[in-house]
């Protein structure tokens, strides 16, 4: 084989490993919505949790329906992370909208609506939470970050 023919098999490769790469990026989010719902309020500020197995003592602030979802998850091959709205006055709707990871670091934020305006006072006893599942990888995420923010 001569160099033109190495370099255009190095630029073939080059090629196709990007497009592959590029199609994995633009393929499957990174994560999944499990469930949405409200449960019991608990604290004055936001929770997010990590479950690596159906036993993580979080799922118990689930409704039983969403919990049932979280039994599905393959936990050989996915995480399950949970975030509650906890000391957010009359916050509904919560939407993830931006995921990312950084080694065992999953950072979060979630989106929430508030009550329409002349609402001057909520008297709530549940909160909102969304539940989400993501790929396991080599390095199990360990600590979740929550950023809470309102719609404007």
């Amino acid at each position: 084989m001569g160099r033109r023919n190495l370099s255009r098999l190095t630029l073939a490769l080059a090629l196709a490993s990007a497009a592959l790469c590029a199609s994995a990026a633009a393929g499957a989010p990174p994560f999944r919505v499990l469930a949405t719902g409200k449960t019991e309020g608990r604290g004055q500020a936001p929770h997010a949790y990590l479950a690596r197995s159906r036993s993580a003592s979080w799922l118990a602030r689930l409704a039983p329906a969403d919990r049932a979802k979280v039994r599905k998850v393959d936990f050989s091959r996915s995480q399950v992370g949970g975030v509650f709205l906890d000391g957010s006055v009359c916050a509904f709707d919560p939407a993830i909208t931006s995921f990312s990871r950084a080694g065992a670091l999953v950072r979060v934020r979630v989106a929430f609506t508030r009550p329409p305006i002349g609402v001057a006072t909520c008297i709530k006893q549940d909160t909102p939470y969304v539940v989400f599942s993501f790929a396991r990888t080599k390095t199990p995420a360990s600590r979740i970050q929550v950023t809470p923010v309102a719609r404007a």
